[in-house]
């Protein structure tokens, strides 16, 4: 019953640190989402003066590259 109990202890605890790793990558595209999003409204705004599909074209890019 030992090794059994030892080796459903490794297995969750591996589990565990397979979470936290998840856990991890999902807040970095978070914030990479966040920061790039961020980017394209500031880059909206200084360039004003270019056309407005351009824009629209690099926003619909952005979304499909965070879908994927």
């Amino acid at each position: 019953k030992l090794s059994t109990y030892a080796f459903c202890r490794d297995r969750m605890l591996d589990s565990m640190c397979l979470l936290s790793i998840c856990k991890q990558l999902f807040a970095e595209k978070v914030a990479l989402r966040k920061e790039a999003m961020k980017a394209v409204l500031e880059w909206d705004i200084d360039s004003s003066d270019r056309s407005r599909s351009q824009v629209i074209i690099t926003k619909s890019n952005l979304c499909r590259f965070h879908n994927e």
